[in-house]
């Protein structure tokens, strides 16, 4: 599923997707909003001693159909707490969905891939693991979809497996390029999950 590149809004949009037959409209959430959702937890909960790296990382990616949109924003901190908060539809999705699985599955990619790329993982080492990858890291994932399927007792479970795809696809594509053209705070970032791991 091809990647649609979207630049950080100088401005928040106007409103939230809107349904329509097959496809999403035009009018999405901004890049900021999710921005600002983490920012803001941020801000309330942490002090800047405690960040890791300086500036939340933020992203934005639509498929080429605009059947999907996808949002994504990162912090890490140094303490051994984090927050893991995803929506789909703008409704909170809290039960294993496929779009909180593209985003840890990617998320363990890069920073394996990364950490061996630049030697910080030797070929004989294990990977890192998933909890120490996640140790300290806030982050909110929210996707559009135009035809989101919802499971569980509360409804609360998105199943679309086209999120799990598109989601791993562009949290691998967008954090790989953040990490390569920020490596002073990529390698802090993974110092601080190496350190988590021993």
């Amino acid at each position: 599923m091809p990647l649609v590149r979207h630049a950080v809004p100088a401005s928040p949009g106007a409103g939230l997707p809107q349904r329509g037959p097959g496809r999403l409209t035009d009018r999405r959430t901004s890049l900021t909003t999710t921005a600002r959702r983490l920012k803001d937890h941020l801000r309330d909960n942490l002090y800047p001693p405690n960040l890791v790296h300086s500036t939340a990382t933020a992203f934005e990616s639509e498929d080429e159909d605009a059947t999907i949109f996808v949002q994504v924003a990162t912090q890490w901190n140094t303490w051994p707490s984090g927050e893991f908060r995803s929506f789909a539809n703008s409704t909170r999705t809290h039960e294993g969905s496929a779009h909180e699985r593209g985003f840890r599955g990617a998320l363990s990619d890069i920073v394996n891939d990364y950490a061996r790329r630049q030697r910080h993982l030797c070929a004989e080492d294990e990977d890192i693991t998933t909890e120490a990858i996640y140790e300290g890291l806030t982050a909110v994932v929210s996707v559009k979809l135009a035809h989101p399927v919802f499971e569980g007792a509360d409804r609360t479970k998105l199943s679309n497996p086209e999120a799990d795809t598109y989601v791993h696809e562009v949290v691998r594509e967008h954090l790989t390029h953040w990490f390569d053209h920020h490596p002073n705070e990529a390698a802090t970032i993974i110092h601080r999950i190496l350190s988590a791991s021993t």
